[in-house]
């Protein structure tokens, strides 16, 4: 019987019994009274035909277990198969059995559906998982093993198949028992070995899962899987290093085409940061099939990471000719000339990027290139005229325009712009925060501590918030003991942060500790040297009495960033 049918059938008993039975449907008879509820079948049955018998057994298994009466209902079915030799119907009564987590009727089914259905490995793996789950290792090997002598065709995939499901278990002890017979017996079969070792290190027995997984390699060098798999173990066990030699070690030998292999070695090192040693790998694989382009989109974003912008280019420009991805690849193309200072050659690319996910950012990067250039009201037209389809889309353009407005220092309309945004949108962060930012330019310092407060009440553990209130409070007012407890916030979630670590310099400045001062300054400049922080160290060191050493740090920073006002501005205050 199909399965495809049972409902038909159910439909058709029902109909069948309601209008043609004038009295109650015969009750099954076991010699004794019995619950309501946990009724079965019995071996007597006052029918007229094997149909009526079937119909009947269908009707009360449907009906019980719609009234959540499981026993009853796996019983009738189980008769039901029985009745008809269907194994569907015996696959029915296991699957719901297991579902009611009745155990000894799950293993009754499951072996009479091996019983009707003695070919389908699908039963049979069923059957042998019920018995890992009692513990009868014996019995669930001889199951496994008819899984695999039934698909000998294609035993990989029946030793991945049992090995998945076995992972699964939770009677972990029960599991490696059954494997441990099944490798006793297949001491050469390196399909075996894998399955023990992908279950082994789903439980998190590396050293046993990097055993079994050497041995299948032993037996069959060349196969990428169980590579992939021992490499997958070294990293689950931290040895990236090992990982990455497992992988070479193959690709330097019979496996140096193999494009899944490479492919894992990449995403390898993309996973632990090591994006030019994961650009080679990316760059051999363009090399072995230059029509591939997502190998080809996947070396350029990696050269344009390690900043190989030629490589990036061509990579990218292949995939316009291509026709490959093309929205992308302009995008990109932009970020390229943004980073090598082409401001109206990356306009250009954006331009030519239509509708879709990069779209948006496209124009938004035209408009912040446009006021970078000193254009500002081309780049306001730019940012207007943009479509916005969600809250979250109005919102990048409202700080958008503020920015433009702030790059501009027209700092009164900017702060306009993040005023009017928040009559609409009075708790967005964002918008809070640049608000604020704005604020402190005008001075209006009750509007700074107010909106970065409201931040801060709403995300008690937002850092710029908290870092950008200590600061504020440290360097415009006296307020030292606010500040300083709002910096050790923000750096207690943030401790290599070099902009709180600066604040925690700057505070400890105000407050007259010099000393510790410098020690904050001096860590936040070797974290990252920016001009900021190079005023402030310069300026404590000044007062310190190391003038030479301060004029040194602002000679540097100027070096880097010509005309800095910070640094011009605090070399102007002590004279020079």
């Amino acid at each position: 019987m199909n399965m495809r049918y049972l409902h038909v059938i159910i439909l058709v008993a029902m109909a069948a019994y309601l209008g043609a039975c004038t009295a109650s449907p015969p009750q099954p008879d076991t010699g004794k009274p019995q619950p309501a509820q946990s009724r079965g079948p019995t071996q007597q049955h006052p029918f007229e035909s094997q149909d009526q018998k079937l119909f009947y057994e269908l009707l009360v298994a449907e009906m019980a277990w719609k009234r959540e009466d499981s026993t009853t209902a796996i019983a009738y079915y189980l008769e039901a198969a029985k009745t008809t030799g269907s194994p569907e119907l015996a696959e029915r009564a296991t699957r719901m059995a297991e579902f009611a987590q009745a155990n000894e009727q799950a293993m009754t089914a499951a072996q009479l559906w091996t019983e009707l259905a003695p070919d389908s490995s699908e039963a049979h793996q069923f059957l042998g998982t019920l018995y890992v789950r009692a513990s009868r290792a014996e019995d669930a090997l001889a199951q496994y093993r008819r899984v695999v002598t039934l698909e000998k065709q294609d035993e990989t995939q029946a030793y991945i198949r049992i090995s998945s499901q076995l992972s699964k278990e939770s009677n972990q002890e029960g599991v490696l028992k059954v494997l441990d017979l099944l490798i006793s017996e297949e001491t050469s079969n390196p399909f075996a070995f894998f399955s023990y070792a992908h279950v082994a290190a789903r439980f998190n027995r590396l050293p046993l899962a990097l055993t079994q997984i050497d041995k299948a390699l032993a037996i069959k060098p060349d196969w990428s899987e169980a590579v992939i798999l021992k490499s997958r173990i070294q990293q689950m066990n931290k040895d990236i290093d090992g990982a990455v030699t497992t992988f070479k070690t193959a690709l330097d030998g019979p496996l140096k085409s193999n494009t899944s292999l490479r492919m894992a070695l990449g995403r390898l090192f993309m996973d632990v940061k090591r994006l030019e040693e994961a650009r080679e790998q990316y760059v051999i694989l363009a090399q072995q099939d230059a029509t591939n382009m997502d190998v080809i989109y996947a070396a350029a974003l990696l050269s344009l990471q390690v900043e190989k912008y030629k490589e990036a280019r061509e990579y990218l420009l292949k995939m316009i000719k291509a026709k490959a991805r093309d929205d992308e690849a302009r995008f990109y193309l932009g970020q390229i000339e943004e980073k090598v200072n082409n401001p109206a050659g990356a306009i250009k690319y954006y331009r030519d990027v239509d509708a879709g996910e990069y779209y948006l950012t496209a124009q938004m990067r035209i408009g912040a290139l446009l006021a970078r250039q000193g254009k500002t009201e081309e780049a306001l037209k730019q940012v207007r005229r943009i479509p916005t389809e969600t809250e979250q889309e109005r919102i990048q353009l409202f700080l958008l325009e503020g920015d433009i407005m702030a790059e501009a220092g027209r700092f009164p309309e900017a702060f306009d712009i993040y005023d009017q945004a928040l009559r609409d949108l009075p708790d967005n962060s964002n918008l809070l925060y640049a608000r604020a930012i704005a604020a402190e330019k005008l001075d209006r310092l009750d509007v700074v501590e107010h909106d970065l407060r409201k931040i801060i009440a709403q995300d008690p553990n937002n850092v710029q918030a908290l870092n950008a209130l200590g600061y504020t409070l440290a360097d415009r007012t006296t307020r030292y003991d606010e500040a300083l407890e709002f910096i050790k916030r923000a750096l207690a979630l943030e401790p290599k942060d070099a902009a709180i670590i600066d604040s925690m310099g700057w505070i400890h400045y105000r407050m007259g500790r010099n000393q510790e001062a410098l020690n904050y300054l001096k860590e936040a400049i070797a974290l990252m040297g920016d001009a900021e922080i190079a005023a402030h160290l310069g300026e404590v060191l000044w007062v310190s009495g190391n003038k030479q050493e301060a004029v040194k740090v602002w000679n540097r920073a100027l070096r880097d960033t010509p005309e800095n006002k910070q640094i011009m501005e605090v070399m102007r205050r002590f004279g020079l």
